[in-house]
């Protein structure tokens, strides 16, 4: 990544999951998803980590035909611009979003604090890929716009408050983010749990709220479109305050 004038003054590192089902175009998410990583300028200025999952078994496929849609999903993303020079971690089950999480969580464990809290993690995922039927358009391109595209506003709005820690498109006041594509400063992430296996997929929405109680109310969460909000509560629900602030010109998904 590039350094200087040109980037904010933040280390940032893009954690991608890939789930790769045989039914779907997955070319259509991965591919889009990606092209407009790079539109987005963002690969300047951040390492990228990708983490791609293909199923344990699946109706009439063969062990070889899922090592196959493996390589195949591998070599199309190293054929990308976003994907020429990410770390790529593979993962031989659906392990849902378990293996992107992971490996942020793994990279902001052994960071020390002071290195922590400048270092941002963009997570985000191949969403619409699964239980929609069959796919002839991306479902992300509202979200990915509202989180990703404006990249540098969303940085310098942790740049100037140290107090944010996590942002996203519509923040929960549980503490989690909608749809799960977000932004989160390394500090905040070394006191969340560890990431598992063997769980439900929506537990790696909410994962992102399980700090421990001092630190969530100590937490302030950014919407990349139009509000902030600051947990004063452990459960949020009811003593959450909430102040309306443009950070971007970008609206929200319907």
């Amino acid at each position: 990544p590039a350094t200087g004038a040109e980037c904010p003054a933040v280390n940032i590192t893009v954690a991608y999951n890939v789930f790769i089902w045989p039914p779907q175009d997955w070319r259509l998410v991965v591919g889009g998803q990606l092209e407009d990583l790079a539109k987005s300028g963002l690969l300047k200025c951040a390492k990228v980590v990708i983490a791609v999952a293909v199923p344990q078994e699946f109706d009439g496929l063969t062990y070889r035909d899922l090592q196959h849609e493996m390589h195949a999903a591998v070599s199309f993303i190293r054929g990308l611009e976003a994907g020429k020079d990410a770390m790529i971690v593979q993962e031989h089950e659906n392990a849902f979003e378990y293996p992107a999480i992971h490996s942020l969580y793994r990279i902001a464990r052994s960071e020390a604090d002071a290195a922590a809290r400048n270092h941002l993690f963009l997570y985000f995922h191949t969403k619409g890929m699964v239980n929609h039927g069959v796919l002839t358009e991306r479902m992300d391109t509202g979200l990915f716009d509202a989180t990703i595209v404006p990249w540098r506003a969303v940085a310098q709005q942790f740049i100037e408050d140290s107090s944010i820690r996590v942002a996203g498109w519509m923040p929960s006041y549980a503490g989690y983010v909608w749809r799960n594509f977000w932004w989160a400063r390394g500090d905040y992430v070394k006191q969340l749990s560890e990431p598992k296996r063997g769980v439900k997929r929506h537990w790696f929405e909410a994962w992102l709220s399980k700090a421990p109680e001092d630190v969530r109310n100590a937490t302030r969460v950014l919407s990349t479109c139009t509000c902030d909000f600051t947990w004063v509560a452990a459960n949020g629900v009811g003593a959450a305050q909430k102040k309306c602030k443009a950070v971007t010109s970008y609206t929200c998904m319907p």
